[in-house]
């Protein structure tokens, strides 16, 4: 295959493809796994038939398994057949965060705009005098049109131009952000689409936002304009009034943002609260599989661990260690139907619970609590009974109000050859979240190494302090076993804990910056908007401290002028609040999506910046000087 060909996509993508009948051959003499009907955990990929929709697809696949149903009713009971385009399986659940985090820069570009036209807007109206004269001299509205429009496309080149070359900068900082599993991560680059939807952007939105300054500007009452320059304003009621309302709007959006930031931002501070159900900290681990060619027989790959896990226990530093067929927040997983002996259903009624298979010490690795019962220990070997531990979600599910110690179960409901055997519950474990932080903990069910030996395993081990030597310590230990076992991805169990909370993790980080950019921009605006009206009004100003007015009296006319607009533009947000943040509903763990403190906090924030960009100008025109104000009228 290609050098870049990588599926399926996942965190470890596989470089060497093989058949299925090979799989289990050579296992004990079991057979094929393309001969046993209980896999049912493969994902299939198929090309439809050209002109068949998904739909038809569907119904035909429904079709088959009604008679699969009727003709295998131990093992097709409640198996069903469900497809969807092969996109949708590969974006997963970045779909929905990736359409949120586009909407939110959607809002940011739509707050630059409202601020950038409220700039021009203001330019504008400093130029009334001038546009007057252009009319007077016979300009067309056109031509006064296509002249400001030129100028703001002008300006939204230049933007896009610079926003660009950040874009370049940072887009490898921003891959160090990104989930490992976002597909085709490694594809993200400016290109030629890129580049023309830049340029496309930068003059839309340059034009845009330059439209309702150059249609206002365009329409000038020439006696009008030269009146108001020659009294020192040149703004009328309207335009104060159309500006005023684009801060609202600035307003309403950076409202918006900050109630879904905080929302995903406490949603990530909540989900990293959640205990896992065990200590990923000071704890290394690592794949290894052992040859088929070597290792054929269970006995052979019992012994092998054994001898690695004694051997890996006495190494300088390590506290203990332990191996397990696949380990927490790794994205693995693998279920079996049981059945209950003291409770037998039939197979197809059969209910379903995750199966690891571990070593002793495997909990006490992991630091998970043995709430009843005791753990796995040494002597649990292929000669003893068949025991199991099960999870405390397990218990309260299968055995509510009564004691599962002493319990027999059998997964996959008997003891078949290549089935793990019946074994009697000997002890209960807290809860482990095996696939997300997100997700309740299922049912589980631990069975002990010795009793059900597999080939592959995910070694544990937890060292004292600094665990970067055991790579090194495990590679040795292995050449002193067998120097034909490779040991491969060899990470910290952190790892895959920050891992699981990665794409929360980005979308509070990245909504939390667009919230900013929007927040300052909403400051920008307001200040803009009052810093102009101070102008504006200097000789008004200038008339009050005159007849009397104090200072103070000044500053919280013009702050509660500013204010008025913020408190209307919260009073929409809130609107636009409720109706929005629901979306964010399925992106939230643990919060609602109408938090009231939430809500709360991001008002005040938004408020005491908002306050702050009316009193910058307040105290500005609290130092004109009535003497120069009225000079220079």
């Amino acid at each position: 295959m290609p050098p870049r060909f990588s599926f399926p996509i996942g965190d470890f993508p596989p470089e060497i493809w093989t058949t299925m009948p090979i799989l289990r051959e050579s296992n004990d003499g079991l057979r094929p796994m393309t001969e046993e009907r209980g896999n049912d955990f493969l994902k299939c990929v198929a090309r439809l038939k050209p002109n068949m929709s998904i739909q038809q697809a569907q119904a035909n696949f429904d079709t088959i398994s009604a008679a699969l149903r009727q003709q295998y009713p131990d093992s097709n009971a409640n198996v069903g057949i469900k497809i969807w385009p092969l996109k949708t399986a590969m974006v997963g659940d970045a779909h929905a965060a990736l359409v949120m985090l586009a909407a939110m820069a959607g809002c940011v570009l739509l707050v630059a705009c409202v601020n950038v036209a409220n700039l021009l807007l203001a330019r504008s109206l400093s130029r009334q005098r001038e546009i007057s004269v252009r009319v007077a001299l016979g300009a067309g509205r056109w031509q006064i049109i296509r002249q400001l429009l030129g100028e703001s496309a002008l300006l939204g080149a230049c933007g896009g131009i610079a926003g660009l070359l950040l874009a370049i900068w940072g887009l490898d900082a921003l891959k160090t952000f990104l989930p490992a599993n976002i597909p085709r991560i490694e594809q993200i680059a400016p290109d030629t689409h890129v580049l023309i939807f830049t340029a496309f952007v930068s003059l839309l939105v340059g034009a845009l936002a330059g439209l309702l300054p150059a249609w206002r500007a365009s329409h000038p009452n020439i006696a009008n304009s030269l009146n108001d320059a020659s009294r020192g304003s040149s703004e009328g009621a309207r335009g104060r009034r159309t500006r005023a309302a684009l801060v609202v709007v600035e307003i309403v959006l950076a409202l918006v943002l900050l109630a879904s930031a905080g929302l995903l931002g406490e949603s990530f501070l909540r989900l990293q609260r959640v205990r896992p159900g065990f200590d990923p900290a000071n704890v290394v681990t690592a794949r290894i599989a052992l040859p088929d060619s070597s290792y054929s027989k269970t006995a052979q790959a019992a012994e092998f661990f054994r001898k690695l896990l004694a051997r890996v226990s006495t190494l300088p530093g390590v506290n203990s260690a332990a191996a397990a067929w696949w380990i927490p927040l790794s994205g693995s997983e693998i279920a079996f139907n049981f059945d209950i002996q003291q409770h037998p259903l039939p197979k197809s009624e059969q209910p379903i619970a995750q199966v690891n298979v571990v070593t002793h010490d495997y909990f006490k690795t992991l630091r998970t609590k043995v709430a009843r019962g005791r753990d796995f220990n040494a002597r649990d070997d292929n000669n003893a009974p068949k025991v199991m531990i099960v999870s405390e979600a397990f218990a309260k599910q299968f055995f509510p109000g009564e004691d599962p110690i002493g319990k027999r179960i059998a997964p996959n409901g008997s003891p078949e050859s290549g089935d793990p055997p019946v074994g009697e519950i000997v002890g209960v474990v807290e809860d482990i979240h095996l696939i997300s932080l997100r997700d309740a903990p299922k049912p589980q069910i631990y069975i002990p190494h010795e009793q059900f030996p597999v080939q592959s395993l995910m070694m544990l081990v937890r060292t004292q302090d600094d665990p970067r030597f055991v790579g090194s310590a495990l590679r040795d230990a292995l050449n002193e076993i067998d120097k034909d076992v490779p040991v491969y991805r060899v990470r910290p169990l952190t790892d895959y804990v920050s891992q699981s909370v990665a794409q929360p993790r980005l979308n509070a980080l990245l909504v939390s910056l667009f919230a900013l950019i929007a927040l300052l921009l909403a400051a920008a605006g307001i200040f803009g908007v009052m810093s102009y009206s101070v102008t504006q009004r200097t000789q008004e100003i200038g008339i009050r401290f005159a007849l009397g007015a104090q200072r103070g009296e000044v500053m919280r006319l013009i702050v509660s002028q500013g204010m008025r607009l913020v408190l209307i533009g919260v009073a929409l947000g809130f609107v636009g609040i409720f109706a929005l943040t629901r979306l964010l509903q399925s992106l939230l763990f643990g919060i609602g999506a109408t938090d009231l403190t939430t809500m709360l906090c991001v008002t005040i924030i938004l408020g005491l910046i908002a306050f702050v960009a009316c009193w910058l100008p307040a105290m500005r025109a609290s130092r004109v000087d009535p003497i120069i104000a009225l000079r220079s009228e």
